[in-house]
């Protein structure tokens, strides 16, 4: 294991600043009415785990403390995903939906209300256009798209929560 100097060298750190970073260039893209909320809430929760993360580094002196902050952490890091969740309700990410109509032979797709967004963001991300093109040209994310942003948030969670159960050895306190 790796000597750790500073909360910036712990992975979870790390993973939790690129994902507050993509959440960031994705909710770009909302738009404008959501500037306060839901666009808000999202930016909050996903940055949140990261200075959570930094500010139990700095309490890593009381074992119980370190923990307590951490726990706080996972609390924003399961936020985060349930604030997509949101964004896929409100049509702020592209889904898919199949049209079974008579002679269509379930062949024909179309998209479910997706708003307006900015292509430069998504290239950013390195995010593809779904595929929505016949119907609009504007998707956000796509519904898979959205189960790689759960996915990382699961993950960071799960770093931190490895980082309680190891708490003794994060503070140097550990009792052989």
């Amino acid at each position: 294991m790796a000597i750790i100097r500073s909360f910036r060298d712990l992975r979870a750190y790390q993973q939790a600043r690129r994902e507050a970073g993509r959440i960031f260039e994705v909710t770009k893209t909302f738009p404008k009415e959501e500037k306060y909320s839901l666009t808000d809430q999202i930016r909050r929760s996903s940055r949140a785990v990261k200075a959570m993360g930094a500010e139990a580094w700095a309490r890593r002196r009381y074992p119980a403390s370190f923990a307590c902050k951490l726990t706080d952490a996972i609390g924003e890091a399961n936020e985060t995903p349930s604030w997509l969740d949101d964004a896929l309700d409100c049509g702020y990410i592209a889904v898919h939906i199949d049209i079974d109509t008579p002679g269509s032979r379930g062949q024909s797709s179309t998209t479910l209300r997706v708003h307006s967004g900015r292509g430069t963001a998504r290239q950013r991300l390195g995010l593809r256009r779904p595929n929505c093109a016949k119907v609009n040209q504007n998707c956000h994310i796509s519904p898979a798209q959205h189960k790689v942003f759960e996915a990382a948030w699961q993950s960071v969670g799960g770093m931190i929560a490895n980082m309680i159960l190891k708490a003794d050895d994060f503070c140097g306190t550990k009792k052989d």
